[in-house]
């Protein structure tokens, strides 16, 4: 990847600082793998369910993961089984309709979830000020509300995935925020 990477960004060294370098170099692997990611899963979403599950499941995390945030990974390879048994999940679940009240009261629960831990980026990524942040839990917290909106005003099978998706990935805060607590206190000691 990193060779891949150097190819294609054959750029002139000393035209930027060593910072610029690395976060030009990080920005551009990142989306190598995730192409990479994206054309994969798309091709086990075909495999396993169908084209329309895979999109409305990545449609709802375009909306979401980037101002969320969730579990991040040291490697690519760990990032992709991570996506892979994401997807797994979502599309293993039966889709029977999940009825007004339980996915109303999913949907309350993932909401609160989200505002209460979003956003939870990448260590590798920049920190971002106070506002960034809460304009990241805004963005996140509007998906949520968009997507129950669409879910109750276009109530069908598909829908049981854009439900699904919120909820795991509302699940991946909690456990990113626990995994964070426990290492805090694990070098605190």
């Amino acid at each position: 990847m990193k060779s891949l990477t150097d190819f294609m960004l054959s750029i002139d060294h000393n035209k930027y600082s060593k910072s610029d370098l690395e976060k030009i170099h990080y920005a551009s692997k990142t989306i190598i793998s995730e192409l990479i990611k994206f054309i994969l899963l798309l091709l086990f979403s075909v495999i396993v369910a169908d084209f329309i599950s895979f999109i409305y499941i990545t449609i709802t995390l375009l909306f979401l993961r980037p101002f969320s945030g969730g579990l991040h990974f040291r490697s690519h390879i760990s990032c992709f089984i991570f996506s892979v048994l994401f997807y797994s999940i979502i599309l293993f679940i039966p889709q029977t309709l999940i009825s007004a009240g339980p996915a109303l009261i999913i949907f309350l629960l993932s909401l609160s979830i989200i505002a209460a831990y979003s956003p939870m980026p990448s260590a590798k990524r920049p920190s971002y000020s106070v506002e960034q942040q809460t304009m990241f839990r805004s963005i996140a917290v509007l998906s949520v509300l968009a997507c129950a909106i669409v879910y109750f005003l276009f109530f069908n099978q598909y829908m049981n995935l854009v439900l699904l998706t919120v909820f795991f990935q509302s699940l991946q805060l909690l456990i990113t925020k626990e995994v964070k607590v426990h290492v805090e206190k694990k070098y605190k000691s």
